[in-house]
């Protein structure tokens, strides 16, 4: 980690610190283990995760990390893991194997569907996890939708200077119907099946 963050993180004053990551859990640090550390891992079907993860890396207006292929091509190196930063397979069950692994590590999974369909459960459900009341559950549901993290965002414009082209484009983050009769959707439900099937769907709350 870089010594700056760190120090700033230690830096923190009060009881609770949340950090954020889309790292594989092999990265995780060691305190994860000695103070029994509560982690969250929210989880989106594969197939809406690529699409949205197409249209994010096609519009990074640098170079360097900008995806300048095809739909087609940007697929084939998720499903042989070759893709920058890994592939959606390999981090669900890198996760998987995590909590198999490490079973006194507690762990809530997150569905995002789930999330978009009953977001005030989901949330009851991780106040819970969390030890804490569940009263405000509708409240943070509302909060915390889409369409409002959205809205504030784009109000905030807080957006990295070599981040994408158009800061205002966010994707829908809705959960969609893949029987649409569109070539990237076949595709996409024909080639992942191979690898998707090797991957166990869960709700597992420890």
């Amino acid at each position: 980690m870089n010594t700056k963050v760190d120090e700033k993180l230690q830096a923190i004053v009060g009881p609770r610190r949340i950090i954020t990551s889309h790292l594989p859990p092999k990265f995780l640090p060691e305190d994860i283990f000695r103070k029994q550390v509560k982690l969250v891992y929210i989880m989106r079907n594969s197939k809406d995760t690529l699409v949205s993860w197409y249209d994010m890396a096609s519009k990074y207006e640098q170079d360097t990390v900008r995806f300048q292929g095809t739909w087609e091509e940007f697929l084939e190196l998720q499903l042989a893991g070759e893709y920058l930063w890994g592939s959606w397979f390999e981090h669900v069950l890198a996760w998987e194997k995590f909590m198999s692994d490490n079973p006194e590590v507690p762990v809530f999974v997150a569905q995002y569907e789930k999330l978009k369909e009953q977001p005030a459960d989901v949330i009851r459900d991780l106040c819970r996890f969390l030890g804490q009341p569940d009263t405000l559950a509708e409240q943070i549901a509302t909060a915390t939708s889409f369409d409002n993290m959205k809205a504030g965002t784009q109000k905030k414009k807080v957006w990295h200077q070599s981040s994408r082209k158009d800061p205002g484009d966010t994707t829908d983050g809705e959960v969609h119907d893949f029987t649409a009769d569109k070539s990237h959707t076949k595709l996409l439900l024909g080639n992942s099946a191979r690898k998707a099937r090797t991957v166990k769907p869960t709700n597992a709350v420890r």
